[in-house]
């Protein structure tokens, strides 16, 4: 039985990118074995039945963890995910551009507006049918921390994170969601492409989109020359 656990973003033809804690057995920093994964892209529907000709699966022959990994606070909580088998690029299977100095600072400022995706729990508490996608302002470490201080759930932002999502809450991304792409539009050229800044990571105990508990993302380009030993 097979069952929809995380998200994770392709960047290239044979390499996943997603979060640590996806791929490592709970509350440890121990890998699962490869075989108990299967990789599907160009995904839209939960339901395994309803996939198109345009959907491919794949299998992942290694599963590299950031060797800092810390299971406890979610620092350096990221993976990377060798297939099996090269995926085709099509219209509907792309891979993610990765940030660089100059995006990141741009980027991850705060309220600059990002797009998170996922299959993760809504508004009434039931997992997604259909991908769903939330657009996020990034939140500022200080505030991010001050919020959760606030709500007596006192956190640390390390400078591996950083923080999205509104005062109010409401619009979150959540459990179901973990190791999915935050992205920011990238319109410098004549094509619009799309920068993976952040990694969904983690979120408040106390559920999502609660006032003051922002999201918690991977900061992808503090990883960069950790990433391009492998792809």
């Amino acid at each position: 039985m097979w069952f929809l656990q995380c998200g994770g973003a392709l960047l290239n033809e044979k390499w996943i990118i997603t979060a640590a804690h996806c791929v490592t057995y709970s509350a440890t920093a121990e890998i699962i074995d490869p075989s108990q994964f299967k990789f599907y892209l160009g995904k839209y529907y939960r339901d395994d039945s309803k996939d198109d000709d345009y959907v491919q699966v794949r299998e992942a022959i290694e599963i590299h963890v950031n060797p800092n990994y810390d299971p406890g606070n979610l620092n350096f909580d990221i993976a990377l995910i060798q297939l099996k088998t090269s995926v085709a690029l099509t219209t509907r299977v792309q891979p993610i551009c990765l940030p660089t100095d100059l995006t990141t600072r741009e980027n991850l400022k705060e309220g600059a507006l990002a797009v998170v995706t996922g299959w993760g729990l809504n508004e009434n508490n039931t997992y997604s049918e259909m991908i769903q996608q939330a657009v996020l302002p990034v939140v500022a470490a200080s505030t991010c921390e001050q919020g959760y201080q606030d709500s007596g759930l006192p956190l640390t932002v390390t400078e591996n994170m950083f923080c999205a999502g509104y005062k109010q809450g409401r619009y979150d991304a959540c459990s179901g969601d973990s190791g999915g792409p935050l992205v920011f539009a990238d319109d410098s050229r004549t094509d619009r492409r799309w920068v993976l800044e952040g990694i969904v990571s983690w979120g408040s105990p106390n559920g999502c989109g609660k006032s003051n508990q922002y999201g918690g993302f991977t900061k992808v380009n503090v990883f960069l020359s950790w990433i391009r030993q492998f792809i």
